[in-house]
């Protein structure tokens, strides 16, 4: 899947076979004083359907999503 560009502080890939999104990551800059994650329902008019694997890989401040 290829990586989107950010939008409010997430990045995202789009899954081919819904025209969904998954989340990939986040942006620290965004992020970085905020422990609660709240993941949006819609990117760009797109459901967010799904977060990868290690898309909080490195994110110990991180208390809740």
């Amino acid at each position: 899947m290829p990586f989107m560009p950010s939008e409010k502080g997430f990045s995202y890939a789009i899954n081919h076979e819904d025209a969904t999104y998954n989340i990939t990551g986040i942006s620290y800059l965004v992020f970085k004083d905020e422990p609660d994650i709240c993941i949006p329902s819609e990117i760009n008019g797109r459901t967010v359907t799904g977060i990868a694997e290690n898309a909080f890989l490195d994110c110990s401040w991180i208390t809740s999503i």
